[in-house]
């Protein structure tokens, strides 16, 4: 898959896999320590798929996860009882504070995204299902929710940037 593609005269960056240079630090799945409340999680999925659970003990358990791929497993696998009311209506405004930390708190994965400029950002995957058709592009068709997401992270850093250089 490329990393990135000219589509209608301006540049999408694809990424889905964590190891997949450079774009792959975007990804949920990529390792990059999140501290969120007080609680450090190994990714970015880690933390979103512990927010999910009902009961801390489970949540706890997410977050231990050897790694995101099976952090996401468990979490994508909970029984309805298990999950907090209403995710599916809160699972975007719960992404937010993890993305900015994630990228507040490392200044290399900040570097990358601030340096995507104003490139479409896409989280790109080719299995179809619903999760993936909400926060990513199945073959180029989806809602790219994640993608949405980092691009309006991505602006409002760029401006603070801005902001902090014009000293306002």
């Amino acid at each position: 898959m490329p990393d990135s593609e000219r589509t209608g005269g301006s540049e999408e960056i694809r990424f889905y896999l964590p190891d997949e240079a450079p774009y792959g630090v975007l990804a949920n799945y990529y390792p990059s320590p999140v501290e969120l409340d007080g609680v450090t999680y190994k990714s970015a999925e880690h933390a979103f798929q512990a927010f999910k659970a009902a009961r801390k003990e489970v949540a706890q358990w997410i977050a231990a996860a050897p790694d995101a791929f099976l952090a996401a497993a468990i979490g994508d696998n909970l029984p309805a009882h298990e999950i907090v009311p209403r995710w599916k209506e809160r699972r975007e405004e719960l992404m937010r504070p993890i993305l900015k930390a994630k990228f507040a708190q490392n200044e290399a994965l900040r570097e990358l995204l601030l340096g995507t400029k104003d490139a479409e950002i896409s989280e790109w995957v080719h299995e179809d299902n619903e999760t993936n058709r909400f926060w990513s592009k199945v073959d180029g068709v989806g809602a790219n929710v994640l993608g949405k997401l980092l691009m309006e992270l991505r602006a409002r850093m760029a401006e603070t940037a801005s902001s902090a250089l014009r000293g306002t």
